[in-house]
């Protein structure tokens, strides 16, 4: 087998680096972008998010599927995966920006069936790439060390991805107050063209090299998830966390605006907040591989996550002190995030098990619905989010809000990463069954087989 290349793992670091462009805009600044330029209401915004994650139940899962199926069928020469970062990219940078270009004049049922048609197109496309892409580390490693190696490098591209849009977006915005529309739109584009650019270097850059097994006595059917989640542990563990953290995350990533611009007055900060958390983050991905080849990935997110949650409580002790709340959550926020990035080599260790115990891979049906129960955990988090701020009374047109509206953003805020913790500590020690022994035995197998064919 190939070496496991540095170009390989730097390729792979775009992938998500590509995708998080848009991505942390559109979890971002959508909901305010939707509700202060465009007009819509925020209940009327969290019913379209509730139903676009409805159609990603159905969406991701069969995208997974027909990976799969079209594969068993083809056997494509450039690979299983890669083909669809070709493809898709140009997709998802425009659907991307017709998400934020809502154009003037409509009425307001119009205006509800651009959002509901570009927003959704926008979730399908990404699907067409995330899937595959996500499908692809477990095409390219085959230990534990190498999943951990490929997992820090896909976090280290994500963070970049979060980070540069949340630090310039909000400055573009905020230089665009006369206009706000022309600021939105100015920054997406950018945004979406930098990310279709990526995920090409990523197309170019990375190369699978496990082969994916099509044997036709053991053949891929679109039903074979049934048995994925009757009988694999291991993907319903790492699907039950990535949920909670999916929807912690994305209830902090929705309330953030607020939380900066009402609570704190300090909006501008919120680009300081990704910066301060960049170093952090460097060093934990850069030394993630070393530890889960000490202690393994199970102990890792379980240390990990018990000790940013001790670190994150502090906040509800000092809940409105700007440089406290930057500090506490770029250290507790960094430690919660790591399963985050331990997630995607778990997911490999779920694929390599479903093989272990069922003689079947079905990479892309695994790694599709284990994304919808992330995309689940991101769709609770996000009406969550839009409904709440309805409910607890926010007014956008308010230069102060109440003490009410303040205390609900805070206690929304501060909490979701701590409940979220408690919830991806229950899965992994609880449902998680794999453990060095069993990753041996699977890794065994797996290379029996490979050496067979």
């Amino acid at each position: 087998m190939k070496k496991l290349t540095f170009k390989h793992k730097l390729g792979y670091a775009m992938g998500d680096l590509g995708g998080c462009m848009t991505f942390a805009i559109v979890g971002s600044f959508l909901l305010p972008y939707y509700t202060e330029v465009v007009g819509i209401s925020a209940a009327a915004v969290a019913t379209l998010f509730l139903l676009a994650r409805i159609w990603d139940a159905i969406n991701d899962p069969m995208m997974g599927a027909l990976l799969d199926k079209r594969y068993s069928k083809t056997k494509d020469s450039r690979g299983k995966f890669r083909p669809y970062l070709l493809t898709g990219a140009p997709l998802v940078a425009l659907t991307a920006v017709l998400a934020f270009f809502v154009p003037g004049g409509l009425s307001q049922g119009g205006k509800l069936i651009w959002v509901y048609v570009t927003y959704i197109a926008y979730g399908m496309t990404y699907t067409f790439v995330n899937i595959p892409y996500g499908s692809l580390l477990s095409g390219m490693a085959s230990t534990a060390e190498e999943k951990a190696s490929l997992s820090s490098a896909r976090g280290f591209g994500a963070m970049i991805g979060n980070v540069l849009p949340l630090v310039v977006f909000p400055i573009i915005i905020a230089s665009s107050t006369e206009n706000p529309q022309t600021g939105y739109f100015i920054g997406i584009i950018g945004a979406a063209l930098v990310g279709m650019a990526f995920h090409l270097l990523a197309y170019k850059n990375t190369e699978e090299r496990i082969s994916h097994d099509t044997s036709s006595s053991n053949p891929v059917r679109l039903t074979d998830i049934i048995e994925v989640v009757k009988r694999n542990r291991a993907f319903l563990g790492i699907s039950i966390a990535g949920s909670a953290a999916m929807l912690s995350q994305t209830l902090v990533m929705t309330l953030s605006v607020y939380y900066f611009r009402d609570n704190l007055n300090a909006l501008s900060l919120m680009g300081l907040s990704m910066m301060v958390t960049l170093p952090l983050t460097l060093v934990v991905l850069a030394s993630m591989p070393k530890i889960v080849k000490k202690i393994g990935m199970e102990k890792t997110a379980i240390y990990s996550t018990v000790l940013g949650m001790g670190i994150s409580s502090i906040l509800f002790l000092f809940p409105d002190n700007v440089w406290l709340f930057l500090a506490v959550r770029a250290t507790g926020g960094t430690l919660i995030s790591v399963v985050m990035f331990l997630q995607w080599g778990m997911i490999g260790d779920a694929i390599d098990y479903n093989h272990y115990i069922l003689d079947k891979r079905t990479e892309g049906a695994i790694y599709g619905s284990f994304n919808f129960s992330r995309r689940l955990g991101q769709a609770i988090g996000s009406f969550f989010g839009a409904l709440s701020i309805g409910l607890i009374g926010y007014a956008p047109s308010a230069a102060v809000q109440s003490a009410t509206v303040l205390g609900g953003i805070r206690l929304m805020t501060l909490g979701a990463p701590i409940a979220g913790g408690l919830i991806v500590l229950i899965a992994i020690k609880y449902v998680w069954n794999i453990d060095n022994e069993l990753r041996d035995k699977m890794i065994e197998k797996r290379n029996l087989v490979m050496s067979e064919s």
